[in-house]
């Protein structure tokens, strides 16, 4: 089955006026909680890494009432570009913006990681969704108890409603832009599978060094898992995860 990175997707949506948003409660990792924000107990996760643009990248220019800045891009250098009308996808024809380095997954502690998405929430408009953020519990075996707060960073189309796609060089890559990685570092690396990725920590040593660290982490921390069920509430953002976007919600 293939996912797509829904950089023409979200060209599609309209644009929609965030309404303010509700007190906040803690959380017991200092995490705000929105009140009567998104939440649920259906979840699903999966994890990718197709160096691509994230679709949030301009998504000031999307939705100028939500969103004070967009997601940072980075040139096929992974130098951090300054927004404007000449960026585009580095998976489309000409393009010259590709998905940071640093926008992957992060351990905090043993309990607790960072990290960025690709989101699909049926409750959502693309507006509202763009750079939010969400504290995600883990239920199944592998994973359970672990918590990771995430920035949806992209969106996409996923076969159930509520989906967290998990950004994680060496994880899978999908359909048209399996070859987004081979444009932004060249073909002299071992990528991952179009599906199932890099196959063992060992194999992210082929891959570019600053992409390492956030491969090792899907076999450490996340102890190589996938298709993982969470339950989810909505957050405001930290400046753990905003710092390294740029991405600001108003």
């Amino acid at each position: 089955m293939l996912f797509q990175n829904s950089f023409l997707i979200a060209l599609a949506c309209s644009m929609v006026v965030n309404s303010a948003p509700a007190p906040a409660s803690t959380g017991s990792s200092g995490i705000q909680v929105v009140t009567n924000g998104v939440s649920g107990d259906s979840g699903m996760t999966t994890s990718y890494w197709d160096c691509c643009s994230p679709s949030d990248v301009w998504a000031a220019s999307w939705y100028p009432s939500s969103v004070k800045t967009g997601v940072t891009g980075c040139s096929a250098k992974d130098k951090k570009l300054t927004f404007s009308s000449s960026l585009k996808s580095g998976c489309q024809t000409g393009g010259n913006t590709f998905a940071c380095s640093d926008q992957h997954a992060y351990a905090a502690s043993d309990s607790i990681a960072y990290g960025f998405a690709v989101g699909k929430l049926t409750e959502m408009k693309s507006a509202d969704m763009a750079c939010s953020c969400f504290r995600l519990t883990f239920q199944s075996e592998a994973l359970s108890g672990k918590q990771m707060i995430v920035q949806i960073t992209n969106t996409g189309t996923y076969p159930d409603d509520h989906h967290f796609d998990l950004a994680m060089p060496g994880a899978n890559t999908y359909g048209e832009f399996s070859s987004g990685c081979q444009s932004q570092f060249g073909s002299s690396y071992l990528w991952a599978n179009k599906v199932g990725g890099v196959a063992s920590v060992d194999d992210c040593d082929n891959l570019p060094s600053i992409l390492q660290s956030g491969c090792k982490f899907r076999f450490n921390w996340f102890q190589g898992a996938d298709n993982q069920t969470v339950s989810y509430e909505q957050v405001y953002c930290p400046t753990a995860l905003t710092s390294i976007s740029g991405c600001v919600r108003k």
